[in-house]
């Protein structure tokens, strides 16, 4: 029910792109929420939560035990070092040298929808400071220890790449198990002496 109301809502959110004014809804919303400022944001958060917060060094373990083969030095300085100067880089850059958008290269759209477009943008990016500032006032603890918590990732770290954990079975997978180990080894049986044969009763 949530999925077909969600599609439903989005169909009504995409009618207005089938008008004849849709091309300029389509690029106002193309460079406010789909690329630029936005996707830029979200992209210099990943590379910093994943190279620093999370560790690279924890990255590649977490690589190597997927694929069996650990990253090189090349890509452990992208993800710690290249890539988040990269992104931070562009973003200033893009901020620096930021202009309104424009439908071809006579029409300027009007200053409600350059609003309308900062706010689509900010739909997208305010979330990473709102719920940094949100987790730092819930939980438990002084401001420094909820900061120190939120900066170190609650995972433990693999001592051995590649151990099989406990393999967790249910009551009736254990019951399903026994009985196939007996039709097992009863079909053993009948195949090793020729002299057992069950015969049904008429």
């Amino acid at each position: 029910l949530f999925t077909i109301g969600l599609c439903f809502m989005l169909f009504l959110l995409g009618i207005p792109m089938c008008t004849e004014g849709g091309i300029y809804i389509f690029q106002l919303m193309d460079f406010y929420s789909c690329s630029g400022m936005a996707l830029i944001w979200v992209c210099f958060f990943q590379t910093i939560a994943i190279g620093w917060f999370f560790g690279t060094e924890r990255f590649c373990d977490c690589v190597e035990q997927m694929t069996g083969r650990r990253p090189s030095l090349f890509w452990f300085l992208c993800w710690k070092y290249f890539a988040p100067a990269v992104m931070g880089g562009v973003f200033c850059f893009f901020i620096y040298s930021f202009k309104p958008v424009k439908y071809g290269k006579d029409y300027d759209y009007p200053q409600w929808a350059e609003i309308l477009g900062i706010f689509l943008s900010l739909c997208s990016m305010i979330w990473v400071p709102v719920y940094a500032i949100y987790y730092i006032l819930t939980q438990p603890g002084s401001i420094r220890e909820n900061l120190r918590e939120g900066f170190t990732p609650n995972i433990k770290r693999m001592q051995t790449l590649g151990k099989p954990g406990p393999i967790h079975i249910s009551e009736s997978g254990v019951q399903l198990l026994n009985r196939e180990n007996s039709e097992y080894e009863m079909g053993a049986m009948t195949s090793r002496d020729p002299s057992f044969n069950i015969q049904e009763e008429p």
